[in-house]
């Protein structure tokens, strides 16, 4: 990467780095600087907000300090970088590409679903206690859970331990081109999140691809992305770090479809004026072309 900047990137009339630290792009970035080069940077989650706090806060000050635009994918994020810039860090939010998810898929009744990071922020555990706990109540209930973790065999023992395993659907890894098939086979999408610092500062693009699917999205509560979206208008809150909250609010959803129906339409419209990458992308190819 350093050989690269060196020698070929003044070739080019922008250079772009994506949340750069000290242990992979954040030395190039600094090193562009030096060289004159015009970067942007896109910032889409705060580490400092998590472990290492200093080593992280070093990063945010220098990339403050050498990028000519910096990026936000969310107004806490804009806010934290706006404090230590003269000119204005922009919002780029999430973008979706809805023609991807515009096709017909057979939906399953009673299958939940959850893609993205098997993180502690995304506090996947939490959704199979509530799974647990509404299989008495709803028996049909089944919660597919997509995307890469890399401790998948730990997750599948874990599943078969707590007699989940007709419950529960394991994915693993799956491919781009397989990612709206998935989705639009469930009935039903959950964007979780613990109620941890870290997790209220970024903004989940996975959020996007549920909307893009017009199902009913059910959505913890905690701080953050979460305070964008009314609960009862565009998705269902249930309180953040409670499985039975969660519970309940799988229950509810199931109980009242076509105010689930309704839901999950103003979730889609909501997404498409906010989150369609035509109309928001070239408003930041816009930002680029005055940099």
């Amino acid at each position: 990467m350093i050989a690269f900047i060196l020698f070929r990137s003044k070739k080019y009339d922008l250079l772009y780095f994506y949340n750069p630290r000290w242990t992979d792009t954040l030395p190039s970035l600094i090193l562009s600087s030096w060289l004159g080069r015009k970067t942007v940077v896109d910032q889409t989650e705060l580490f400092s907000t998590g472990k290492n706090k200093k080593i992280h806060l070093s990063e945010e000050r220098l990339v403050s300090k050498h990028a000519t635009k910096v990026l936000a994918i969310s107004k806490s994020i804009q806010k934290h970088f706006q404090s230590s810039r003269n000119d204005k860090v922009e919002l780029f939010p999430i973008l979706v590409d809805f023609n991807r998810f515009d096709i017909k898929q057979t939906e399953q009744q009673f299958l939940m679903g959850y893609i993205g990071s098997f993180a502690a922020k995304d506090g996947v555990h939490l959704l199979l206690d509530a799974i647990s706990l509404l299989i008495p109540q709803l028996p049909q209930i089944k919660l597919r859970l997509i995307g890469h973790n890399p401790k998948l065999q730990e997750l599948v023992e874990e599943v078969a331990s707590r007699n989940l395993a007709d419950h529960v659907e394991v994915t693993g890894t799956v491919t781009f081109q397989d990612i709206p098939c998935l989705l639009k086979e469930c009935d039903t999408l959950i964007m979780n999140r613990d109620s941890s610092a870290f997790s209220s500062f970024g903004y989940p693009i996975k959020l996007g691809e549920y909307f893009a699917c017009s199902k009913p999205v059910l959505m913890s509560n905690g701080g953050g992305f979460s305070d964008d979206f009314e609960d009862g208008n565009q998705v269902f809150k249930y309180t953040v770090d409670s499985a039975e909250s969660l519970s309940n609010t799988m229950l509810y959803r199931y109980d009242n479809a076509e105010e689930s129906d309704a839901v999950a339409k103003r979730g889609y419209l909501f997404a498409k004026d906010h989150f369609d990458s035509r109309t928001v992308g070239p408003l930041v190819v816009k930002v680029f072309r005055e940099i």
